[in-house]
């Protein structure tokens, strides 16, 4: 989806194009269980910290064990491991790099903003999960400002209108984690935020993604002589 989206947007001249590095899990024949155990994972890989309460549920509706918290070890997996793998292999700007995530993977991107600042110089972060964890995002934010006063990064949060119900806080956590950041004002940070009407945790995923990616990878427009 963001490779056909980059595609498009680049076709039309005002946004540059780029590499689009995919992290996966291996599929299996069935798509069923190919879908378990990516969602299982994701779990694993993109929650900071360990929460036992969707374990179990997690485990009963993939069938498989699940444990989660294992954010930084993926984290760690992606600057030591891809991201020299990709710059060794690929001709590419390492000034540039994007981390786009959505849901799980817009709280691993919260997450990566957090613990490795600089490492990405956009960082797109859509519909996040922040009330993981008994919303630890919150309380790891609010450690980060008291060691340091500054954030080099351009960050854009989305969500949509829709994403707010009894049992649904990701609109509200959205919002005030975006107003927390622009409170601190850190040096060097950047931010936008977005809410689309009328759409879904599901829906908003595309337009989402493609806004922050306008951002990201518009072109510089030539000063006039």
């Amino acid at each position: 989806m963001v490779t056909d989206l980059i595609r498009a947007m680049a076709w039309c001249g005002n946004t540059t194009d780029a590499i689009v590095v995919g992290i996966g899990y291996p599929e299996n024949t069935d798509p069923q269980e190919a879908w378990r155990e990516a969602f299982a994972r994701r779990w694993i890989d993109l929650t900071p910290i360990r929460d036992e309460v969707p374990e179990k549920w997690v485990s009963e509706a993939t069938k498989r064990p699940c444990l989660t918290g294992d954010a930084c070890n993926f984290l760690n997996f992606m600057k030591n491991e891809v991201i020299p793998m990709v710059e060794n292999e690929y001709q590419i700007d390492p000034s540039k790099r994007i981390l786009a995530g959505h849901s799980h993977g817009g709280l691993f991107t919260a997450f990566a903003l957090l613990e490795q600042p600089g490492l990405f110089r956009y960082y797109i972060i859509g519909s996040p999960s922040l009330s993981y964890g008994n919303k630890f995002m919150f309380k790891c934010e609010e450690q980060f400002a008291i060691r340091r006063k500054r954030l080099p990064a351009n960050v854009y949060l989305s969500v949509g209108e829709l994403e707010e119900s009894a049992n649904d806080t990701t609109l509200a956590d959205t919002l005030r984690f975006a107003a927390i950041l622009e409170s601190r004002k850190y040096k060097g940070l950047s931010l936008r935020k977005q809410i689309f009407t009328d759409l879904n945790h599901c829906e908003v995923i595309a337009p989402g993604f493609q806004a922050g990616l306008k951002i990201a990878l518009r072109k510089l427009q030539p000063n006039p002589v």
